[in-house]
């Protein structure tokens, strides 16, 4: 990777979700924040790449691109950087696609959202709660009425790996 693309990726991982570091320090607020963060650096990543090289999906990536390991992990298995803006986004429904892992992947029938639908739905929230309710108030999607599983996984992930609790 070149000095260029360090940057571009440090920019592009950072920036959006220094909006948020003004809030008061809580389990979710990391996770909204890191989420937000890693789900952006994959989405512009993988648009980038895909433009620079139109066989960037393939079967080497499961034909998802960027960060497409994500895309396997269980609950048990995530931490605050979950793939939930990738999930917003793409048509790519990881329970079905990784179906014999035990216990699978989240289901994901969620898509069509944007980067920017997606930031303003984030803005001024702190809890996932509010991060929900948003999308569902600013926007319309035919694929709203599955938000609540989509945003249930983010909500088993506060307590992984994390000696002190979330509740």
């Amino acid at each position: 990777m070149n000095k260029t693309s360090i940057i571009y990726r440090f920019n592009i991982q950072t920036c959006p979700s220094q909006a948020f570091l003004h809030y008061s320090q809580g389990c979710q607020r990391d996770m909204l924040m890191e989420s937000w963060a890693e789900g952006v650096e994959t989405v512009v990543t993988n648009n980038r790449y895909k433009n620079l090289n139109p066989s960037y999906f393939n079967n080497s990536n499961d034909n998802i691109g960027w960060n497409y390991l994500r895309q396997r992990d269980r609950i048990l298995e995530m931490n605050e950087y979950t793939p939930i803006v990738a999930d917003l986004i793409d048509d790519y429904n990881q329970s079905v696609k990784y179906s014999y892992l035990n216990p699978k992947p989240p289901l994901d029938r969620v898509r069509n959202y944007n980067l920017q639908q997606i930031q303003k739905a984030l803005d001024n929230c702190r809890t996932i709660d509010c991060w929900e309710r948003n999308l569902k108030i600013y926007y319309h999607n035919s694929s709203e009425q599955h938000l609540s599983e989509l945003f249930n996984y983010m909500k088993g992930v506060l307590n992984n790996n994390n000696p002190n609790r979330c509740d």
